[in-house]
């Protein structure tokens, strides 16, 4: 029997809203859903012009869904955040990520 292999992804929502996209940009992503505890998610996204960039820039829901296919994604419990920050260096010459 083949290995399975989940593959993960950003979606953005506005907040208590509708779905606005798939962050297709995700440089990095670390999300963290401990048992009775706080989830948390660290996302660092490329600069600009990357496709949807602006919607990391404001307050939005992200949520993670995993796939083992490809094809069928879900977002499993406790994986939907609210941005809370993000950040960027705007002196820089346009290769940092953001966060």
């Amino acid at each position: 029997m083949p290995a399975l292999h989940a593959q993960m992804r950003a979606v953005a929502y506005d907040i208590l809203g509708d779905q606005l996209g798939q962050l297709p940009d995700v440089l990095s992503m670390t999300a963290t859903i401990p048992r009775n505890d706080t989830p948390t998610l660290s996302l660092s996204y490329a600069p600009e012009p990357a496709t949807r960039g602006d919607l990391v820039d404001r307050d939005i829901e992200v949520g993670v869904e995993l796939s083992y296919d490809g094809v069928a994604w879900w977002e499993p419990p406790g994986c939907r955040f609210i941005t809370l920050s993000s950040s960027g260096n705007l002196l820089a010459d346009g290769t940092e990520a953001r966060s």
